[in-house]
């Protein structure tokens, strides 16, 4: 009995990964080891890191609207479509799930709005520069860490694309990294354009996520 209940579960994470492949890209960009993530007792989310964004869409005409007006409105959108800080929860319900969105998330709005402009001499992110930023967080304690580290959002086809990343709170070593691209569009505005993408990302975060935890060792 318990060997079927265990392939009828593999059968239906199979099946929610292809119906999320059809739409989007998710991949592990990078995983160290994944005990360390299941005998963790905690995990803190400290939200999202917006402040290496490119913005890809040049309909934008202030990008001064980015710190004041966009990106607050996509951290009242998660919350909206229930998509925020309670539904990433969910996929850590053996752990203690903490919630620090002050130490990390409130930086962008230190960032000079020209920062997110798109132009030749800037890079999407890599896996050696999402070690890099986590490696200069200023958090301490024990523990895991949670961050969406955002990369672009990008009008010509029309994505949000982001690294969820773990890590380590006390060496700041990142332990697995998922890049996702989701689907933005079918919305008037850019808060909605692209919060719409951020929401696929978190929610197929959720999907991926919970089909490694069950398959790994």
């Amino acid at each position: 009995m318990k060997k079927f209940v265990f392939i009828l579960t593999a059968l239906l994470f199979g099946f929610q990964v292809l119906a999320f492949s059809q739409s989007k890209i998710a991949r592990i960009e990078y995983l160290t080891d994944f005990s360390k993530i299941k005998n963790s007792t905690s995990i803190t989310f400290y939200g999202w890191d917006f402040r290496h964004l490119i913005f890809s869409d040049h309909s934008l005409n202030n990008y001064r609207d980015i710190n004041s007006w966009i990106i607050p409105g996509w951290l009242d959108y998660f919350d909206k479509y229930n998509s925020g800080t309670h539904f990433m929860s969910k996929s850590f319900k053996k752990k203690k799930f903490i919630v620090d969105t002050l130490s990390i998330q409130p930086l962008v709005y230190k960032v000079d709005r020209m920062h997110f402009e798109d132009n030749m001499d800037k890079r999407n992110l890599s896996i050696d520069s999402i070690k890099f930023i986590v490696k200069k967080y200023n958090v301490t304690g024990e523990g895991l860490g949670l961050i969406i580290i955002a990369d672009e959002v990008r009008k010509s086809d029309v994505t949000s694309t982001a690294f969820v990343t773990i890590f380590d709170i006390t060496s700041k070593d990142v332990i697995y990294i998922y890049k996702i691209t989701g689907i933005a569009g079918g919305s008037y505005g850019l808060i909605a354009f692209y919060g719409r993408g951020w929401i696929d990302v978190i929610r197929s975060f959720s999907v991926f996520y919970n089909e490694l935890y069950l398959f790994q060792p």
